[in-house]
């Protein structure tokens, strides 16, 4: 019996997919005194971001997709910003990759972004999803 169960996870196991791509940091900045952190953690096509600690009790985030496309030889990228939100210390959301071409960025602060704020997210610092 345990040589038939061998045999059967054996090949559940072949055709398992080992690929699965990781990543997951905390950033903690520090502005006009303010302290925040926030945890990004990476799975395939999907990145979650975490309001892990803030002296507001609030970590405001601007999240961006860089999304490249192959056309005639030439790599295609748009970015789009996906969603300006709130998250209370503790709290989470998600995003979802359209494709494995897909990468995430995100700008944030501890106080409500104005408008003049600058917010340029830096797609060499993340990975692709």
């Amino acid at each position: 019996m345990r040589i038939i169960l061998f045999f059967f996870t054996s090949i559940l196991l072949i055709g398992c997919d080992t690929s699965i791509r990781h990543s997951d940091y905390t950033d903690t900045t520090y502005k006009d005194g303010v302290m925040m952190t926030v945890n990004i953690s990476i799975v395939n096509e999907t990145a979650k971001f975490k309001c892990v600690e803030s002296d507001t009790d609030n970590c405001f985030l601007k999240v961006s997709s860089k999304r490249c496309h192959q056309k005639e030889k030439t790599n295609i990228c748009t970015i789009a910003e996906l969603e300006n939100f709130k998250l209370l210390v503790g709290e989470m959301k998600e995003f979802v990759g359209r494709d494995s071409n897909e990468q995430f960025a995100h700008c944030a602060s501890a106080n409500e972004f104005n408008v003049d704020d600058e917010c340029r997210p830096n797609y060499n610092a993340y990975n692709t999803l």
